[in-house]
Formats: C-alpha cells, structure tokens, sequence
C-alpha cells in the first residue's frame, strides 16, 4: 500500500507494547499518521500473514513509509536493519546513482545495483512498452549498456542498508511507472512516438542542457527528428 506521504522522511517514533494486538498497533500507527485507515492495514498484515510476526519495541517510522516497510520494521525487532536516505537527482546517469547509492551507505558496492539496471533480471515490469523494451534490447546485436536507463526514476527514498539491489532497482521502476501515466502515454501517442522515445530524448535534453535551456533545446530536438535531421549533440555522438 502507498505511503501517507513519500515525501516527509521525518522520524516518528513509535512504542509498541509487549502483548499489543494487532488492532492496538493498527490504532497507533493510525493515531501517528502513519497508515490513513487502520481497518485496511490490519487486513493487509493478516492476509500477509504477518500478524504473528510483530514484535514489542520502540521504532523510528516515518510517513514516507508502505504498509510492507512498516511491517517489515516491526517484524525484525528493535535490533532490525537501520534505514538510510538516499536523494538520486535527475539527468544522472545510472553508475552516477550507483555510487550515490554507495555513498549513502545503502549498497557496499555498486556491482549488484549496476547489474541489476544492466539486464532487469529479477525486476518485475509490469508495464508492456517497458517489456518491448527489454526484449528487442535482447535480441538486438547492439545492446544497451544499461537496459534500464531512463526508467529508474530519480526521487528521494529511503531503503534499508540490508536492502537488495533489485528492491531498490524495482522501487526506482515502480515509481517511474506512477508518474509516467497515461496523460503523458496519450500525449506520447499524439506526437507519434513510444515511451521509449520520450524516454530517450528526456535523457539527451537533460544531458545537453542546463534547466533554463530544456524548452528551448527540446524545440531544437523535435524540429530535427521531425526532419529526419541528425541529433548532432555531444551525447549522440
């Protein structure tokens, strides 16, 4: 279940007392603003079968958590994995969040995480151009370097330091899918490209040019394609 709030990182702590049922923890979870309907996190830690893993303790929560972080948290006990905030800014490419990565001290390397964007192997796509993409990028004799690129959304997030790769590669994916809805799927449509050429020509423009520029240079950039014109700029080349 989505977050209260994907933005506010903000610490809440939260006492959980030996005994607690699950409708206790529910209702201060709720009482912090933690979860918006107690009702729904209590049928969604039952039908996780989860209920029994909750344990006592005093944790350190946060808005911007799912009902999956929050259980998760509560589960593994006061001695549990700490969480770490990592901001990855848009136009940097994926080794350059890799190392971000790294430096937040949420991946020991950048090897795992540069893998996983490499090929999408374990990531759950559920969106259909994104599968198109990766499987002619499979087939194709030039591969991309990174199939994913473009498509880790750069947010803000918070991960565990014990979280794999492919969670936060998957947590990157899913967010991009959130945004890239269907207002900008049928604009898309209407100019006569895929998600992917939108995709593709964001990360050029972000490339070339400072924000002020954007509009001005995307204008260059459409004008040239609709011309059948080569892009001519340094990250094409």
């Amino acid at each position: 279940m989505a977050p209260v709030d994907e933005d506010d990182h903000t610490a809440v702590e939260v006492t959980i007392a030996r005994g607690s049922s699950l409708s206790a923890i529910a209702d201060l979870l709720e009482e912090k603003e933690l979860v918006r309907n107690k009702q729904f996190f209590k049928l969604y830690t039952d039908f996780s079968d989860k209920t029994s893993k909750l344990r006592a303790g005093t944790y350190q929560l946060s808005k911007s958590m799912t009902y999956d972080d929050i259980i998760y948290t509560i589960s593994r006990g006061m001695d549990g994995p700490i969480s770490g905030t990592v901001v990855l800014v848009e136009g940097m490419t994926t080794p350059v969040f890799a190392k971000d990565l790294v430096t937040a001290g949420l991946q020991a390397e950048d090897t795992a995480y540069l893998a996983v964007a490499r090929t999408a192997e374990g990531v759950r796509i559920t969106n259909e151009e994104m599968q198109e993409v990766i499987a002619f990028d499979a087939q194709a004799a030039e591969k991309r370097l990174f199939v994913l690129e473009g498509y880790l959304f750069p947010d803000t997030y918070e991960f565990y330091t014990d979280a794999e790769a492919g969670t936060i590669v998957q947590r990157q994916v899913d967010r991009f899918n959130e945004v890239f809805n269907d207002i900008y799927k049928n604009r898309a449509a209407e100019l006569g490209m895929t998600m992917d050429d939108i995709v593709t020509i964001a990360s050029i423009i972000e490339k070339e040019a400072k924000a002020p520029q954007f509009k001005q240079l995307s204008s260059v950039v459409h004008n040239r394609l609709r011309e059948g014109m080569r892009l001519q700029m340094d990250s094409t080349q």
